[in-house]
């Protein structure tokens, strides 16, 4: 299939939501944007809104929540460019469902902590997948979405505002600089990282930021990256826990979370300055 008979047919997929949409009661805006609210959009939050409410797991608050924030995100990303994955059913499998998966093991170290106020950091938060969901799912947890863009992290910002999401907070600037920071280093019970560099990589950007005897995890495609990233976890102290596998709804590919225990602190000199992890990884 030639590029343009593909665009011809993902637009006839796209009418087709459409006019369901007209014949079955339009999608009502939860919020109030600047941005166009193209009848493209309309149509994937209401496909959206429909596999919320027959998902079965969230309340009626956060549904409305992720639908408010689902439309915040594809009304803006025109603009913005904070995903390319903008139909309903990839949305909801590759950004909503891929980011609840971390739920489990938040449950585990919640439970561990004996129900004490959890620290949660989002490396590389983007569009905020997954520390906004995460955040709808658990409030009491306190968060903080990293970002090196500033556009996002504005964007990020008026998300929390619209929700009235507290004990949310965000930074401006890179991994690397912020880590040798003292009120962020070892100061999180929780650190994830979504899509943002190959483990050895992403372990000098993340673990610095762990407290000593909490977690890492690693949201991956597959166990692979393991097999180069046994040099970084000797030197940043840490180890892998367990692991997990997911096959995601709509044929939407697998996930693996890889659960990392850090074990002891991580050497001064790390993260080095910032690039050198991607350019000269720890293998």
């Amino acid at each position: 299939m030639t590029s343009e008979e593909m665009v011809k047919q993902d637009q006839m997929k796209v009418n087709e939501k459409i006019n369901k949409v007209a014949g079955s009661g339009a999608y009502e805006s939860k919020v109030d944007m600047p941005e166009e609210f193209t009848p493209e959009v309309e149509a994937e939050l209401k496909v959206l809104e429909e596999l919320l409410q027959n998902d079965g797991r969230f309340s009626d608050l956060q549904e409305k929540s992720i639908l408010i924030y689902s439309e915040m995100v594809l009304r803006k990303n025109r603009y913005l460019n904070l995903t390319s994955i903008t139909d309903a059913e990839g949305f909801y499998s590759k950004h909503i469902i891929d980011s609840l998966a971390l739920l489990e093991f938040v449950d585990e170290i919640i439970s561990e902590n004996n129900q004490t106020k959890i620290t949660f950091l989002d490396v590389g938060s983007g569009a905020g997948f997954p520390g906004i969901p995460i955040k709808i799912m658990r409030p009491e947890i306190e968060m903080v979405l990293l970002d090196s863009l500033n556009k996002r992290v504005k964007f990020l910002e008026s998300v929390a505002q619209e929700l009235k999401l507290d004990d949310i907070n965000f930074l401006h600037g890179r991994a690397e600089d912020f880590a040798h920071l003292p009120e962020y280093r070892e100061g999180f019970d929780i650190v994830t990282a979504r899509a943002v560099a190959k483990l050895p990589t992403l372990l000098e950007l993340t673990l610095p930021y762990v407290k000593k005897s909490a977690v890492f995890l690693a949201m991956k495609t597959s166990e692979e990256e393991l097999k180069t990233a046994k040099k970084a976890l000797n030197i940043l102290g840490a180890r892998v826990e367990s692991e997990k596998n997911l096959i995601l709804p709509f044929e939407a590919g697998e996930r693996t979370i890889i659960k990392i225990r850090k074990d002891k602190s991580t050497p001064k000199k790390y993260p080095r300055q910032a690039g050198t992890p991607s350019k000269d990884p720890l293998i």
